[in-house]
């Protein structure tokens, strides 16, 4: 009546039973734990990139306006409300605010000269003065701060980072690109 001799097939059922309730439970446990250590230890200290340093994929906004590093995209109009930001897998578009009483640079294009240089050091030639514009609000009231330049860059998937300085070396910015 329930309490009879088991066979061995049945205790070793039974051995089995026992030791997996135990066992299951306790590998959940660990493999949860070991998971939690995993995440605190990946998430726990963010690295702050470098001034004028942007990370590729991180989202930036300059002016109001949003834009994920080393992103292709195209800006129809600048500085001004309900600017458009669009897909361009041509070129790469990248605005640099321009403090001139921080950085000493001068604010009109004619007085600008920028330089790529590779990540292998190799400079490209000067950028022509159709691929650098300012908004004529700004160039006009050179009071307005900042200045927001549009530099129009050839496709930069060769290059792992861009340096763009200023020709006496005033201030240089470096953009990484993703993927």
């Amino acid at each position: 009546m329930g309490g009879g001799i088991r066979t061995a097939k049945e205790a070793t059922g039974f051995k089995l039973l026992r030791a997996a309730a135990v066992l299951i439970p306790a590998a959940i446990f660990i493999a949860y734990y070991l998971s939690g250590l995993h995440h605190r230890a990946t998430t726990a200290a963010p690295v702050t990139p470098p001034p004028r340093t942007v990370s590729p994929g991180s989202a930036v906004n300059l002016g109001g306006y949003t834009f994920t590093a080393g992103q292709p995209f195209f800006t129809r109009t600048v500085n001004e409300p309900g600017n458009t930001i669009m897909a361009n897998p041509n070129q790469v578009f990248v605005i640099i605010p321009v403090v001139a009483a921080r950085d000493n640079l001068p604010v009109e294009p004619a007085g600008v000269t920028w330089r790529l240089v590779d990540d292998a050091g190799i400079p490209h030639p000067p950028l022509r003065p159709k691929d650098l514009e300012i908004p004529p609000a700004v160039a006009q009231n050179p009071a307005r701060r900042p200045v927001y330049l549009l530099f129009s860059l050839p496709d930069t998937s060769r290059h792992p980072f861009l340096l763009l300085t200023a020709p006496a070396g005033e201030a240089a910015w470096r953009l990484t690109r993703s993927g």
